[in-house]
């Protein structure tokens, strides 16, 4: 959420009337002075838009009780909101869990990835080896190359322990019976 600040002043008279105009916008215009609720929708298609952001032009014009105007321009640059996910498969314990990053956009963003065990990694998709079996909270955070626009989520993953092989073998004569239990 972001504040348009009018910096606005009277001049000799008192100013009486304030037309905004937002190229792109939503609404497109308004004549408070402090509006609220302007929307700007950048092209968020990374294979149309790989920079992920878009500048709009706010118009103001100011006019006082006498009549006079004044105008100003300001432009202003809307970046993509992201959206973080990924899925990751139950492994079994020592095999290398790989997190598949389904987040959107995945061009020009900067990703932050916590294991849940102490570990971490700034890769895009990375794979890591839990040291033990059990469930871990992961954690990828997301942002735009400026940190404007961020985005995480946490999901659970599985390492499930592995079986435990045992037996017992005595040791027998020749053409005995063996029985294994």
């Amino acid at each position: 959420e972001s504040f348009i600040n009018n910096l606005s002043s009277d001049g000799d008279h008192q100013t009486t009337s304030w037309n905004w105009t937002f190229n792109g916008g939503a609404p497109s215009s308004s004549t408070q002075q402090y509006p609220l609720g302007v929307y700007f929708y950048p092209n968020c298609n990374e294979n149309e838009n790989p920079n992920l952001q878009d500048d709009f032009i706010i118009n103001l014009t100011v006019t006082d009780s006498y009549g006079c105007t004044n105008s100003d321009s300001e432009t202003t640059t809307i970046f993509c909101q992201p959206e973080a996910n990924f899925v990751a498969p139950a492994v079994c314990d020592g095999e290398q869990t790989s997190f598949n990053n389904t987040s959107s956009p995945q061009f020009n963003m900067n990703f932050s990835w916590d294991f849940g065990d102490g570990f971490t990694s700034d890769i895009n998709s990375p794979n890591h080896t839990y040291n033990n079996c059990g469930t871990y909270d992961v954690n990828l955070y997301i942002s735009d190359p400026n940190n404007f626009c961020t985005d995480d989520t946490t999901i659970t993953v599985t390492v499930n322990c592995n079986p435990v092989a045992s037996f017992n073998a005595p040791s027998v004569c020749s053409n005995d019976t063996l029985y294994l239990f």
